[in-house]
Order: C-alpha cells, then sequence, then structure tokens
C-alpha cells in the first residue's frame, strides 16, 4: 500500500495508482487528471488553493469528489471527439475547451492522438474565465510531463504513473500557472 502526504491533499493507494499527493498549496490549478483510452486513470491529483479552501471536508472525501467530477466530464469528452471526427484532422489539436462548470471550478479537456485524456479544473467564477490559449499551454506542459514519464523504460503505457519526479513536474507546472 503506498501512502502519501503533504500539506494538500493526502492519497492511499492499494495499487499505487499513480493517484498524486497533495502538495503546498497551488492557486487556479485544483486538479489535474490524466486518463488512458479505456478510460482508467493513469493520473489524479488534487490541489488546494492558496486560502486552503478546498478541503473542508476530510482529504479522502474531497478525493473522491474530485475522481467522480473527472469522471462526469469524460462523458462531454466523448461528445466533442464524435464532433471533432466530423471535422477535418488538420483542424484538431486536440483542444476540447471548458467541459463543464461544477461549481467554483471550470473543467478543460484535452486528447491527444494516442487518446490519452487530459483533464484540468481550474479554479474559476465561470467558463470564459481563461483564455483557451492559456489553457492550452497548460496541456502542452502536462503532455510533455506525460511523455518524460513514459520515456522511463519502467513506465508501463496502461499502468499508473507513479513517479516522484513526474508529480514534481506536475507540481511545478500547476504553480507556474497559478
Amino acid at each position: 500500500m503506498a501512502t502519501s502526504s503533504g500539506a494538500g491533499v493526502t492519497s492511499t493507494s492499494r495499487s499505487g495508482a499513480g493517484v498524486g499527493s497533495g502538495s503546498r498549496p497551488v492557486g487556479r490549478v485544483a486538479c489535474a487528471a490524466v486518463i488512458n483510452h479505456n478510460n482508467a486513470p493513469l493520473f489524479l491529483k488534487v490541489f488546494k488553493d492558496a486560502a486552503g479552501s478546498l478541503p473542508r471536508q476530510t482529504d479522502a472525501v474531497v478525493r473522491m469528489q474530485m475522481h467522480e467530477v473527472v469522471y462526469n466530464s469524460l462523458d462531454v469528452v466523448e461528445e466533442r471527439l464524435v464532433a471533432l471526427r466530423a471535422q477535418s484532422a488538420r483542424d484538431n489539436d486536440g483542444f476540447l475547451g471548458c467541459l463543464a462548470v461544477v461549481g467554483p471550478m471550470s473543467l478543460y479537456g484535452f486528447v491527444t492522438n494516442t487518446h490519452l485524456k487530459f483533464i484540468i479544473a481550474l479554479r474559476s467564477t465561470g467558463p470564459h474565465d481563461y483564455k483557451d490559449s492559456t489553457v492550452k499551454a497548460l496541456f502542452r506542459k502536462l503532455h510533455a510531463a506525460v511523455i518524460g514519464a513514459f520515456l522511463n523504460p519502467f513506465t508501463l503505457p496502461d499502468a499508473p504513473i507513479v513517479s516522484a519526479g513526474f508529480e514534481a513536474r506536475v507540481d511545478e507546472i500547476a504553480r507556474r500557472f497559478g
């Protein structure tokens, strides 16, 4: 059983499921998730905001709620993918835009050519708080981090990402965004 904790959300995972622990407060990024082509989580991390307001309940409850929000957004991802397939492949950069607004968060999606799905929850007051170009840049950095993790010969493509280096890189990406 893998256990990790920090100032943010603590996670305990029997499978070492690449579910990130919390870190120092981050700001605008509430959650970052990487989902494989079969909709299995490769990585999910929940971040506290700078005021520490996210986890009023226990960390496990907050993490489970975020996990549910991410999975619910996958339905919208599938709908957007059907619409994208109807368009020219040249027009598709993988960015799916704002998938949903859930409470104080806007969920954005991105899909790679290999059908990896990235979901990022950003703290916001509405679906138009962030420019698409800003969110696309965030996804490009997260995608580069995932590619770096998969370049490790000991990382299996459909297995959860359990790399301290990868998690630190995601922390840094989130910190710099917000």
